[in-house]
């Protein structure tokens, strides 16, 4: 495991033990809250999440891209980007 990441399953841990629950009730509560961020975005709604930023849904559109004499059809392109207030991507968080 890369030591860098924080796993799913270890916020689901966190979560049980600060708040008394069991694991199985904190994974509900984030598999909901994801969801619900996933839902909202996919909607085309910006989420805002205070302390942390924004999240919302990217489309580029579907275009042909030439390199050199070649022409490639490039699909539509759906992402979630989450763009962090300023003082997190400023790292004096």
């Amino acid at each position: 495991m890369i030591e860098n990441r924080v796993s799913t399953s270890e916020f689901v841990e966190r979560i049980a033990k600060n708040h008394g629950l069991t694991k199985k009730q904190s994974k509900e509560i984030i598999h909901d809250f994801l969801g619900m961020v996933a839902t909202e975005s996919s909607e085309g709604k910006t989420v805002l999440l205070h302390g942390l930023g924004t999240i919302k849904l990217r489309i580029t559109k579907a275009h042909t891209r030439r390199i050199g004499s070649a022409v490639h059809d490039v699909p539509e392109r759906r992402r979630l980007v989450l763009r962090a207030r300023p003082m997190l991507r400023n790292g004096s968080a």
